[in-house]
């Protein structure tokens, strides 16, 4: 039976690069999955027109709201009429949405856990997140990890949470390989990428990196700008922070990267670790459940014994100590199109 589909394209048109690749995987994979479906992307029409993704339509809806949250909230319900579901990102529709079944992809909800590691303008822009999970016909999300945390801090909505995963973005698995930047790679290096904030745990990997005795031997490349609360750290000369880079550049980084290091002390998902290991990268991560439950890590270590860190960095840099360079594809149950048809299941049935 095919199926009318209006999807949040909020951040397609201006959101963070991991929002953006989030929403255009499950677009791309769920018209792969589904091709006799009708998907149509809704966006404020003051902000800048993209290309939809394949197999879709652009919606653009009169509105000036002046963030995402209030525009999934008060605003694209209104233009579900007609559609069998509408799906959104983190905020529920709380205004219209007619016959629509609503399902709100939750990225995660360490908000509530850990509200330490948010600023007081993020706690309270999340609330709304909070209580229109109350609206919310399926509550989507990354991992079974996320999911249990979900139904622990909201029991209510425990019986309508389901986790359908997430994988490699497409415009990183099908980016070409950039040339090496201006600094080249003189040394060998460990790569770490994701958002600079406190949960990045980022302080304690440099301290272990300085600590492991690497810096000798090996630079330490941090990809990702600050978002949130984060604190400068002072760094030597072997820790290189990139800044923001394109797709071409990533993926040159996780191809010629001697291991990839991922220390957050709690993820909902670590797509980082998915990228990693379809570039071919051994990677060392947090022993937390998300990443115990990807299964992709060689080692595993506390986020938060910087002896520890040092010593799982030791171990990966030797020769003999860490698993021999490989290609790995993603998991075939990681894969898009996989994940619409678990999110398509979760929101009919």
């Amino acid at each position: 039976m095919s199926r009318r589909i209006l999807f949040d394209g909020y951040w397609l048109a201006d959101g963070p690069p991991s929002g953006k690749n989030v929403v255009l995987g499950m677009i791309s994979g769920w018209a792969s999955a589904f091709p006799g479906d009708v998907l149509d992307v809704a966006f404020p029409s003051h902000l800048p027109r993209f290309s939809p993704p394949i197999g879709s339509h652009l919606k653009p809806v009169r509105s000036h709201l002046s963030n995402q949250g209030l525009w999934a909230a008060i605003r694209i319900g209104r233009e579900a009429a007609g559609y069998d579901a509408v799906i959104t990102q983190n905020f529920t529709p709380l205004v219209g949405s007619g016959d629509a079944r609503r399902a709100t992809f939750l990225h995660d909800a360490m908000y509530k856990e850990h509200p330490e590691w948010f600023t007081r303008a993020e706690q309270a822009y999340l609330s709304l997140a909070s209580f229109g999970l109350r609206q919310a016909d399926a509550v989507l999300t990354s991992s079974d990890a996320e999911r249990s945390r979900i139904a622990r801090l909201f029991p209510n909505a425990e019986p309508r949470t389901h986790a359908i995963g997430l994988a490699v973005p497409v415009a990183l698995a099908t980016a070409g390989v950039a040339d090496a930047p201006a600094s080249s790679y003189e040394k060998p290096f460990i790569l770490s990428v994701g958002r600079l904030n406190v949960r990045k745990n980022l302080s304690r990997l440099i301290e272990a990196f300085e600590l492991s005795g690497l810096a000798q031997t090996h630079d330490l490349r941090i990809v990702g700008a600050p978002d949130g609360r984060f604190t400068a750290i002072n760094t030597s000369g072997a820790v290189r922070f990139t800044g923001g880079i394109s797709d071409a550049e990533l993926a040159s980084l996780y191809r010629a990267c001697d291991f990839f290091v991922f220390p957050s002390l709690d993820e909902g998902f670590g797509l980082p670790l998915i990228e990693a290991a379809h570039f071919g990268a051994p990677s060392a991560a947090s022993d937390i459940a998300a990443f115990r439950e990807l299964g992709v890590a060689e080692a595993l270590f506390d986020p938060k014994d910087t002896a520890g860190i040092a010593a799982a960095l030791r171990v990966m840099a030797d020769e003999n100590g860490r698993s021999v360079r490989h290609t790995v594809v993603s998991p075939s149950a990681v894969s898009w199109e996989s994940n619409a048809r678990r999110a398509r299941a979760a929101i009919f049935n």
